[in-house]
């Protein structure tokens, strides 16, 4: 079944031969090498390339990520070159379509042009791979909230089969989660089914005065949920978001989502079913 859940960082001397009139030049070749080849790279995959694309890319281009390859490698990176390299030079990968012309965001998923400057040199020089001892520690992205930070796990009341005669299916699943205090939401994970249909969710508070007509919704239909698009209705203001690659989301200290009595979290989904047949998913 699949599943999805939500829990609420030298060169070498040059050498010439004089020739004298009537007499038969030695072959010219040599065995010495040239400056070229023994000249050192000046961009390698493991001092230069390799710390970029683990800090950008490794949120997903890891096993286990959710993206449909790895880029953990010199080999990996290599093979996949012509797709790689337009991507990174286009800005299509990583994948941010916010403008900076109008303003930046921390955390954002975006080279800068010296980054990519070094990526398309390292690509027009041959794709030198280097020395592995160069290569930089990397940490991997932490992709889980500490245990002691995870107060509730949940998933929408009741599984759901995405509808596979529409490409693109916007579903809204109520979260089985009941809010009797005041409560204080400070970060939020998501867990998706590796399955690869989830598109991406919103997620929304529904307020108690919009809880009752929710649930009313949600009964109406055969099926868990009620289809949607662009909101989920009732009242609900949106509280979070999760999109392949998506890490943990801790707010600032002293700060939370504060969720009243009586309201209700609804998980707007986007599944989209081009994959082939959609197994069902629970969120």
């Amino acid at each position: 079944m699949m599943k999805t859940s939500a829990l609420f960082r030298f060169a070498t001397p040059t050498l010439a031969w004089i020739v004298a009139g009537g007499c038969t030049p030695a072959d010219s070749s040599s065995d010495t090498p040239t400056d070229d080849e023994t000249a050192e790279p000046s961009l390698t995959y493991y001092r230069d390339v390799q710390p970029i694309l683990s800090e950008h890319c490794g949120a997903c281009h890891v096993e286990g990520g959710a993206a449909p390859f790895e880029l953990t490698t010199h080999e990996q990176v290599a093979e996949l070159a012509m797709v790689v390299r337009p991507a990174i030079e286009s800005g299509e990968m990583p994948p941010w379509s916010a403008d900076p012309e109008c303003r930046t965001f921390a955390h954002e998923r975006r080279l800068s042009d010296d980054e990519k400057a070094i990526v398309s040199s390292w690509f027009d020089a041959g794709m030198p791979e280097g020395d592995p001892a160069d290569a930089l520690p990397f940490e991997p992205p932490n992709l889980d909230l500490e245990p002691s930070e995870v107060s509730v796990q949940t998933w929408s009341a009741e599984p759901y089969a995405p509808d596979a005669s529409e490409p693109d299916d916007y579903h809204c699943l109520v979260l089985d989660v009941e809010f009797t205090d005041p409560t204080y939401l400070s970060a939020y994970q998501v867990v998706p089914d590796p399955s690869g249909f989830v598109h991406h969710i919103i997620f929304y508070h529904v307020p108690p005065s919009g809880a009752a007509m929710l649930l009313e919704a949600d009964a109406a239909t055969p099926e868990p949920g009620y289809a949607c698009f662009g909101a989920s209705g009732f009242g609900g203001q949106p509280m979070g978001v999760w999109a392949p690659g998506g890490l943990p989301l801790r707010f600032p200290d002293e700060s939370a989502y504060v969720i009243a009595p009586g309201s209700k979290i609804v998980a707007q989904m986007h599944y989209n079913t081009t994959l082939g047949p959609p197994s069902v998913d629970q969120t």
